[in-house]
């Protein structure tokens, strides 16, 4: 599952993202994101944001391998998490 929320004016920030473990390292995540980055290039926006958890190192291989770049470590809520964005051509 994953969803898109809007943010300002050409922007917006992956919501989510999961994917059941038995289901993980079968496509369905690059499937997921793709279709995400798909709607939102629809919608018009041109830059995607999302974190995911300090300890999370699948999810950050995952994102990164699909072009997300971290933007730094940031404390959301009370959690450590990894800032990632990536522009949409």
């Amino acid at each position: 599952m994953g969803g898109l929320k809007p943010l300002e004016k050409g922007k917006a920030e992956i919501k989510r993202f999961r994917v059941h473990p038995s289901y993980q390292r079968k496509g369905y995540g690059k499937q997921l994101l793709s279709s995400l980055e798909q709607k939102a290039k629809d919608l018009g926006i041109k830059h995607l944001i999302l974190d995911t958890l300090l300890n999370q190192l699948g999810a950050q291989k995952f994102f990164e391998k699909n072009g997300y770049q971290q933007n730094g470590p940031a404390i959301m809520d009370g959690f450590n998490v990894i800032l990632y964005g990536k522009a949409l051509a």
